[in-house]
């Protein structure tokens, strides 16, 4: 099996399973990671739109404008520019999105789906043609540009429901890595999946074993970033969470949050990891990962 270049003193790969700490997280709560030292010293004094408030998101949708808005949605001025999303099933439990927004091109963005959010930016048309793993059944995906533009929409996604999925998402552009190892993979060999090899099946193909989406865009001004792992309970799998020491965050923290989802339910808790010294650079943490033996009854 493959063991971790840094290792804690006193510690192996199946010990550093760190506990999830709650801590203020940039992501659907619409905190920032303001403790994270990892990054630019001023991105603490940033925030994000949060999309918490799910009661009552104050979304734009399908075009509407003042003369025929609904009375319940916020209606885009009759001289602003429009903006759609439509959605649909991709198959495999994949939600795929066609964002138009003609009067925003090249515009940094942030996609939202269940608690997973990730950044994006639009064409120079304006335009943004996206995928995404289905981590609940109701396939709600909300959008929010840097400019405070938003959109929503929603497409039905039942096969979420027999999906198994693990996601950890973090801000800036480096950050965690999964590895799976399945059926007792040994690190490079065939059962291993990771970035460098995502094992992702063919357009319209039915999935076979495990794979990993990567999810966002690094080129924004303030990128989020996500990997997901879809795979099946019932094949021996081994999860870790890489995390390399660098100069943005040897003897840092490093925060994040973890996502599990299965049978259209979804687990999320916060971590952060303390990071070694800076004379450890270029070594790596891992972290394992178990998936919660309970009922996810804190399912949003």
């Amino acid at each position: 099996m493959y063991y971790p270049k840094f290792l804690s003193k006193g510690t192996g790969r199946s010990d550093l399973v760190l506990g999830l700490v709650a801590a203020s997280v940039v992501l659907m709560s619409g905190l920032v990671m303001s403790k994270l030292n990892m990054g630019p010293a001023n991105f603490a004094a940033l925030s994000l739109p949060s999309f918490a408030q799910a009661s009552a998101p104050e979304l734009v949708s399908q075009n509407a404008i003042s003369p025929d808005a609904s009375p319940s949605m916020p209606a885009i001025a009759a001289n602003a520019c429009p903006v759609s999303l439509d959605l649909l099933d991709e198959g495999n439990a994949m939600i795929g999105g066609t964002l138009l927004a003609p009067c925003l091109p090249n515009q940094d963005l942030v996609i939202a789906h269940a608690g997973m959010v990730f950044s994006a930016k639009t064409l120079s048309t304006g335009a943004l043609f996206f995928s995404l793993p289905a981590l609940k059944t109701d396939g709600q995906v909300d959008i929010r540009f840097s400019g405070g533009e938003t959109a929503t929409g929603a497409v039905p996604m039942p096969d979420a429901a027999g999906m198994q999925r693990v996601a950890v998402q973090w801000p800036f552009e480096d950050g965690f890595v999964i590895h799976a190892f399945q059926d007792g993979a040994d690190f490079g060999a065939q059962g291993h999946i990771w970035q460098d090899s995502p094992n992702l099946p063919d357009a319209g193909a039915a999935a076979m074993g495990g794979y990993v989406h990567l999810l966002g865009d690094g080129s924004v001004d303030m990128p989020l970033m996500a990997q997901v792992f879809t795979y099946d309970a019932a094949t021996p799998t081994e999860v870790l969470f890489e995390a390399a020491v660098t100069e943005t965050n040897c003897a840092g923290e490093m925060m994040g949050d973890v996502l599990f989802s299965k049978g259209g339910a979804v687990e999320k808790s916060e971590i952060t990891v303390a990071m070694p010294p800076c004379d450890a650079l270029g070594e790596y943490v891992h972290l394992g990962f178990a998936p919660p033996s309970a009922a996810l009854a804190m399912a949003n």
